[in-house]
């Protein structure tokens, strides 16, 4: 015969007085989700820096692919470009508001063959290039970059500034206009 308190399943009918029931209390709940909370508070601005910078770094490498394209895409369409800074870069050198010493780029002189001194308007006979830029991205060259219908680039010197502070500075030297891929 079986004991009155208990079950045919064994186990202490409900409301005897047996084992303490199973689970956590509310002040045990209340102290780990203080843990996380805590926790999360001290790791979130890292996990923001680490998204911006993540994001930043993906659209520089998107701007420069499209520099690197440049000629392939001029040989492939039979159609030679040119590439001038964005508009707020050359609005604010059209207005002489003057380059910070540390944007500023070095003159020098292109030699060859590939030489600018080809006659004429950098963008005689050339279509005029757009580069596809994020939001708060400038381009600032030192000059045209001219990219030939077979393309060959003339070469220049590329600046990327994200937010007005330089980001990057890449030599696209002449004829291929090859970009590092460390930059």
């Amino acid at each position: 015969m079986l004991h009155p308190k208990v079950e045919r399943s064994g186990l202490p009918a409900s409301g005897s007085t047996g084992a303490p029931a199973g689970g956590f209390t509310s002040l045990e709940l209340l102290v780990v989700l203080l843990i996380l909370g805590l926790t999360a508070t001290l790791a979130m601005p890292n996990l923001e820096r680490l998204v911006a910078s993540i994001t930043r770094k993906t659209e520089r490498d998107q701007i420069l692919d499209q520099f690197a394209g440049l000629g392939r895409q001029a040989m492939l369409q039979r159609r030679g470009y040119v590439v001038f800074g964005t508009r707020a870069a050359l609005d604010a050198e059209s207005r002489g508001a003057p380059r910070k010493t540390s944007d500023a780029a070095p003159e020098k002189p292109r030699d060859g063959a590939a030489g600018r001194s080809s006659g004429g308007p950098p963008d005689a006979g050339r279509e005029r290039y757009v580069i596809d830029l994020p939001e708060g991205w400038e381009v600032r060259l030192d000059a045209p970059l001219v990219v030939r219908a077979n393309g060959v680039c003339l070469g220049a010197e590329l600046t990327l500034l994200h937010r007005g502070k330089v980001d990057v500075r890449v030599d696209l030297d002449p004829p291929y206009c090859r970009i590092d891929p460390d930059a």
